[in-house]
């Protein structure tokens, strides 16, 4: 398995719960994925407000419910509960952190082969990608030239960048209305 961010965690969870032999593939040094704010994977995008937009019910895996805390989570939070997760669903031993995938290919007998940077190949029968779409921004084709300030969402952190500025946030997204909304707070933005 490639990851270990929630979704990752979730799936791993779920072979461990049926004693099925499995290896996570994690290129940071820490679980968590996306709510691991500054990730040294240098993949998250995650910013220093950020909490989740789906409550704690709803977020929450179902075989380990949280049930106290806020309504939403803040990210520390969050990675807090997926930490406690990985305990106590004894997931750690399981994870190969530092060790991100330079090659996945299939092989003719059905198996894939598998290679971490700096690591050996190895070979599996199945391989489950669990790297989120987060990962690689996606900038628009505009016309013409720019020569302001003009990040992704993916690289944004904080609004201090923006104090005194006109910024336009361009998508409809969840990462465009909290870029505007905490931008907002330190410039003049439009939408």
């Amino acid at each position: 398995m490639v990851g270990a961010g929630a979704a990752g965690l979730a799936a791993a969870q779920a072979l461990n719960a049926r004693d099925m032999p499995f290896v996570v593939y994690e290129a940071g040094s820490g679980i968590g994925g996306n709510w691991r704010y500054e990730n040294d994977s240098g993949l998250c995008s995650a910013y220093a407000s950020l909490t989740t937009n789906v409550s704690r019910q709803r977020t929450s895996y179902r075989c380990f419910p949280l049930r106290r805390g806020p309504l939403y989570l803040h990210h520390t939070q969050m990675l807090a509960y997926l930490e406690a997760f990985t305990d106590r669903f004894g997931l750690r031993e399981h994870i190969r952190h530092r060790s991100p995938i330079v090659s996945v290919r299939p092989l003719d007998d059905g198996g894939w082969e598998v290679k971490a940077e700096g690591g050996a190949l190895e070979r599996y029968r199945a391989v489950l990608v669990a790297t989120g779409y987060n990962s690689v921004p996606r900038y628009p084709d505009l016309p013409g030239r720019f020569d302001g300030l003009q990040i992704h969402s993916h690289d944004y952190r904080t609004p201090e960048p923006f104090a005194g500025r006109e910024t336009v946030v361009i998508g409809l997204g969840c990462s465009a209305s909290v870029t505007a909304l905490s931008s907002s707070l330190r410039a003049t933005t439009a939408c």
